[in-house]
């Protein structure tokens, strides 16, 4: 286990300039397949191939999420991409007024998976959520996308807890939310993860992790 700083980053533009660093960070550290084009686009190969078979296995897309394929009901789709150079794995959630319908593996470095839940009936306001907790290496983040009557038609409250310190509501608004975890002690690396919410019920979420930057 490791424990460390928290920065959540939910107010003005805090989240997109420190995302900006860890994009810059991020690239550096894999200059050499941008720069090599056969590296590139055997990475780029292997990614599609990962997500269409990540849709094989699903057997289902978006438009008719288990819902007899009519449109009808409403879901969710929260793509997890792990850009640090730790593994991530989801190692229990919870649901409430909807159905997990796939879950993700655990996901090594540069790797992405999709964690799907649905509702025949359709997601209830205040009502409909889904928990999902991660060891990003061996620090502990709990992550939380609630239902809200907030805005027309809806919205996706997040709120989140890291290395089990005390639970972060992120503000109602429509924007990029983040947070950065500098490790203090213990064996784990310093990271940060962005996430955005949705304005309608259907649709799809993404969290992303980085290594972080100074």
């Amino acid at each position: 286990m490791s424990t460390g700083d928290i920065v959540w980053l939910d107010s003005d533009d805090g989240a997109g300039k420190q995302a900006v660093k860890d994009l810059n960070l991020f690239q550096a550290n894999n200059n050499e397949t941008f720069r090599n084009p056969r590296a590139f686009i055997g990475a780029a190969i292997g990614a599609i191939s990962g997500a269409a078979a990540s849709w094989s296995q699903a057997g289902i897309g978006l438009a008719g999420l288990l819902t007899g394929g009519g449109g009808d009901g409403d879901s969710l789709e929260i793509e997890v991409t792990n850009n640090s150079s730790q593994p991530i794995v989801l190692y229990n959630y919870n649901p409430a007024s909807c159905n997990v319908s796939k879950v993700l593996e655990p996901i090594p470095q540069g790797e992405s998976d999709t964690f799907l839940v649905d509702n025949s009936s359709g997601f209830e306001a205040d009502k409909t959520e889904i928990k999902l907790q991660f060891y990003i290496g061996s620090t502990r983040l709990s992550i939380t996308y609630k239902y809200t009557e907030e805005g027309d038609p809806g919205r996706w409250k997040i709120k989140a807890q890291l290395d089990e310190q005390t639970e972060h509501d992120f503000p109602e608004y429509l924007q990029l939310f983040g947070a950065t975890f500098s490790v203090t002690s213990g064996e784990g690396k310093s990271f940060s993860f962005y996430t955005a919410p949705i304005e309608t019920s259907t649709g799809q979420i993404y969290l992303q992790f980085y290594d972080l930057a100074n």
